[in-house]
Parts: C-alpha cells; structure tokens; sequence
C-alpha cells in the first residue's frame, strides 16, 4: 500500500508548491460539503479499536518554559537597543559554547521541549524562535519558503514530501531579518509567505501525527490530525494525510472522500492526486486511475524545480538537448531563480556557444542574493569558459 504525505522538517532543498497556469484542467473531484468533512473529523469510519484511543490533544507549542526566560534575560542583559536584544539573543542561540541545537528531521517539539532537548528541525526550531523573540517584545512571524521539492522514503511504502519553515523579524525601524537554522543553505530568492500561528501551529500537530502513523499509532495520529484541520481547515495537505491515514486504517471510502476534500482546496496537491490515484488502481477503478496518473504528470511538468531535476539529469548523461529543454521550460515557468540560469549556461557552454553561456552565468550571478554563491557562480563561471 504505496502512500504519500507531507511533512515539515529542516533540510535543504524541500518543497516548492506545484505550479499551476490558467489553462490548467481542473483534476475530477467531487466536491465535499460540511457534512461529510465533519464525518470525517468524527472518526466515524474508523475500527472501533482506534476510537477507543481518540484524544482531544492541547499542546502548549508556543509556551516559554522557565529556564528559556531566565536564558533570554541573562543573553540580552546588557542590551538596551531592539537591534542590540536581538543580535545578542541570536549570538547565545547560536554562537555561545552553553548552547549547541542539533539537526533532527524527526524532532518535531514544543518551543519549551526545543530548548530543552537541544534537537530541532525547521519547524520547532522557528517556534522557539518565535517565542522567545516575542518575550523580547520584538515582532517575529513565522515564514514559509518555497524551497525545492525533496522526497524522503519513510518506508517501503511511505514517501514523505517536506516542507520548510524559519522566522521574519519586523524591527520598530522597518527593517526585516530572516532567522534560519542553516543560514548558509537559505536563499531569499526563493518564493516565501508569512503564515500564521495558526497554520504554523497545525503543521506541529500535522508532523506529530504523522510521527503517530508510522508508529503504528492510529488513534493519536488522528488525535493530533483532527486538531491540525480545525486550526487550518483549509490546508489542503492536512486532508490529504487524513486520506493516508485512513487508507492505512482499511477505511477506503473515508480515505476517498478526504483525497477529494484535499483536492477542493488545492486542485493541484500532487500527493492527494497520486494517492487517490492508487486508491482507484487498488480497486480496480483503471480508467479513474490513470486520468489521475495522467492529471500528476501535468501539473509535475509544470513544476520548475522538477524540470530542473530533469534538466541537470540529462545533462549529467551528457544528453544536451533535453537538459536545455527542460531548463528553458523552468526559466519560463519561474524566471528568477538563478540555478537555472546557471545550468542553462553550463549547457550552452557544452554545445559550443561561449557567448549565450556567459549571459546565461551573468544573469545567474545577477540574480543570486548571497555574496558567496556569487562568488562561487563568477569562479565556476571562469573554469567552464576557459575550458572551451
């Protein structure tokens, strides 16, 4: 039983949302009205020995524990400044020898248990982040970016789709800050968006849930996925993982109804489409199937970063004409992102034409906002043409 869900985490190159144009066809989905997503929420559909463990979770996700106000008031003691609070806060988080936070995908916490643990992914990291900031008195807000998409395999038959969060800090002057747990990977060319503490908030409980579900825990994982849906009823990726969640209970009906109810908030989540797709091969439903199959292969192609996957596939099997294909068709889908611009030139420099390769590396250099990838474009850029 292949399925799919998204999750958030912290590692770079993650998620940026499917692109769709105007002339998109719509995927077939039944529309899904209140009733039946409140049957879904119920639980109803579930065996009877997952009911039995249902909960009504209340995680204190944003809270401050003790010790992180006594850390924050001795980190910012000696500073009198908004600016100076914040460059001391973010110098004793990540720059003192008394603290040291270590990279887990999987450790998807409290702000308090963040501290705590000293583990974090994305996620969990922006939530002490945030709450701490905030303490301060500064206004910090949780941001989503678009980074590229990744797939992780959870299982043999669980693949996981992540997604990426870190902090925007508005100062009383105007001025914005991006805080990231890996500044060094973060590129602020990439699309991004501040979302609430609602919907931050229900991507912690959407990822404990999901923890719950490969654990064999049905009854929490619902728990905590109920309560992700009513802070964000309208996250189309929530009511996918419901889909998953009860396609692994055995509730094929409710597993397909969720799927719909997923695609009514965003017709093109490529995990709702797949999944209901191999819920209709599962039971025999082959033509339903593939135009599913054939709706995923649409809006994939239209996806820029999957194109540029393609793209530097092919030009890693020296099959130029596809990677120039390809790279061109996610420069016209999204024009801004300097990688592309730089693979394009990489590839005109291999095909003989030195002069559209240099604009190609120029623009990419133009483009990028960090100092040292356009150190390291301009230095690329000086080995490939000189090697022609």
């Amino acid at each position: 039983m292949d399925t799919m869900v998204a999750k958030g985490k912290l590692f770079w190159a993650l998620l940026v949302p499917l692109m769709l144009v105007a002339c998109a066809t719509p995927v077939p989905s039944a529309q899904i009205g209140n009733y039946d997503r409140e049957r879904l929420l119920s639980g109803e559909a579930l065996p009877a020995s997952i009911r039995a463990g249902i909960s009504r979770p209340s995680d204190d996700v944003l809270g401050l524990s003790a010790e992180m106000i006594r850390f924050v008031g001795q980190a910012t003691a000696n500073s009198k400044t908004e600016s100076d609070k914040i460059k001391a806060l973010l110098h004793a988080l990540f720059r003192s020898d008394e603290m040291v936070f270590v990279l887990d995908a999987t450790a998807t916490y409290t702000a308090a248990q963040t501290f705590e643990q000293g583990r974090a992914n994305c996620l969990s990291f922006a939530g002490m982040m945030v709450a701490m900031l905030r303490h301060l008195g500064v206004r910090a807000e949780f941001n989503e970016v678009d980074v590229p998409e990744t797939w992780d395999m959870q299982s043999p038959k669980t693949m996981v789709l992540y997604k990426h969060v870190n902090v925007m800090i508005h100062t009383r002057t105007g001025r914005k800050q991006i805080v990231d747990f890996d500044m060094a990977g973060y590129d602020n060319s990439y699309r991004q968006r501040i979302i609430s503490d609602q919907q931050a908030t229900a991507q912690y409980y959407n990822n404990r849930a999901m923890a719950y579900m490969f654990d064999e825990n049905l009854s929490d994982a619902f728990s905590y996925l109920v309560k992700a849906i009513m802070l964000d009823p309208q996250g189309s990726y929530l009511w996918a993982n419901l889909g998953s969640l009860y396609r692994h209970a055995r509730s094929r009906d409710a597993a397909e109804l969720s799927y719909h109810a997923a695609l009514n908030e965003d017709r093109g989540n490529l995990v709702a489409i797949s999944n209901l797709a191999r819920l209709y091969e599962s039971g025999g439903q082959a033509e339903m199937a593939r135009e599913l199959n054939r709706k995923a292969a649409y809006f994939r192609s239209r996806n820029p970063y999957f194109r540029y996957r393609q793209g530097m596939d092919a030009f890693m099997n020296q099959n130029f004409e596809n990677a120039m294909s390809h790279t061109k068709t996610a420069i016209r889908i999204y024009p801004k992102e300097h990688r592309f611009h730089f693979l394009l030139g990489a590839i005109y420099q291999k095909v003989g034409k030195p002069k559209k390769a240099e604009a190609s590396m120029l623009r990419a250099v133009e483009l990028s906002a960090d100092a040292n990838q356009r150190g390291t474009y301009r230095s690329k850029m000086s080995r490939l043409l000189s090697s022609r």
